[in-house]
């Protein structure tokens, strides 16, 4: 994949950002950690998650979420903006017994939760684990929903976060069974899927945090596919499915670190990512996608 600098003025209209995938993995100097089911649950100690310096860690992208211009994701020079005075969001991401754990910031070089890899005081159970009241946005969390109240959001759509009430998706209709199948396992799907071709047609779709609709992305490809993915997949008018088959990349204990930071170039940055993130410029995946 060529890399090249992205220039020029922007539309009042576009919303675009950078971003790095990065993949990590468990470090073998601590030992695994379960619950009380015996299932395995993200690192917490610092040094206890590391980077895979393979695939496309350490790559910087330049992404288009709505408007006019070049439609396809593009890999830019690491230098082209300052990380930290751009940084918008950074999330850590495992993949497990098909559950997305969620830590809201950088898992490589920080404490998660209190630090320790096993702690007999705490219960993770599947309530705790589900509804997020414990975590807190602190600890690892699974992948949840809320869906919108405010006016100018879709309130039929999923926003994928950490810290929602819903364990999966509320609304499903058939047309979007592409995008639902390849990102999402079962496990997070609506209880029916809608299938009249009309009025239940616009129920459902996916908006969320931004990097984590990323993420889903990424996980739902081997780790050699994922630029052709993302590429394919975050095309403007909306986002779209891949061609790929469903769960080709969805692997126990695969993690990735993803980061999003601001445009410098669009003075409105910093409002337009939170209202792409809501919806306010339409679902991210919808129908036909």
């Amino acid at each position: 994949m060529q890399t090249r600098r992205v220039t020029g003025a922007m539309d009042a209209r576009d919303v675009s950002f950078y971003f790095q995938v990065d993949s990590i993995e468990p470090s073998p100097w601590y030992p695994p950690r379960h619950d009380r089911q015996g299932e395995w649950l993200p690192p917490r100690p610092r040094g206890s998650n590391m980077l895979v310096r393979s695939g496309t860690t350490g790559l910087l992208f330049y992404g288009y979420g709505y408007g006019t211009g070049p439609q396809r994701v593009q890999r830019v020079p690491s230098g082209q903006i300052d990380q930290h005075s751009n940084h918008y969001k950074t999330f850590s991401v495992y993949m497990n017994q098909s559950a997305f754990w969620i830590f809201p910031g950088d898992a490589t070089t920080s404490e998660v939760g209190t630090g320790q890899q096993q702690d007999s005081a705490e219960e993770y159970d599947e309530d705790t684990a589900e509804d997020g009241d414990e975590l807190e946005g602190e600890d690892w969390s699974r992948m949840n929903f809320y869906y919108p109240t405010r006016n100018l959001e879709p309130r039929d759509a999923a926003y994928a976060t950490f810290a929602g009430e819903d364990s999966r998706m509320r609304f499903q209709h058939r047309e979007q069974l592409a995008w639902i199948n390849r990102l999402l396992p079962d496990r997070y799907h609506a209880e029916h899927t809608h299938i009249s071709t009309t009025g239940t047609r616009a129920f459902g779709g996916l908006i969320g945090e931004l990097p984590m609709i990323i993420a889903l992305i990424a996980f739902s490809v081997r780790s050699h596919r994922v630029v052709d993915a993302l590429q394919y997949c975050m095309v403007r008018p909306r986002w779209r499915s891949h061609p790929r088959a469903p769960r080709e990349g969805w692997t126990d204990q695969r993690g990735m670190v993803v980061r999003v930071f601001h445009n410098p170039q669009d003075l409105d940055t910093r409002s337009k990512l939170p209202d792409f993130e809501r919806g306010q410029y339409g679902k991210m995946f919808d129908v036909l996608a």
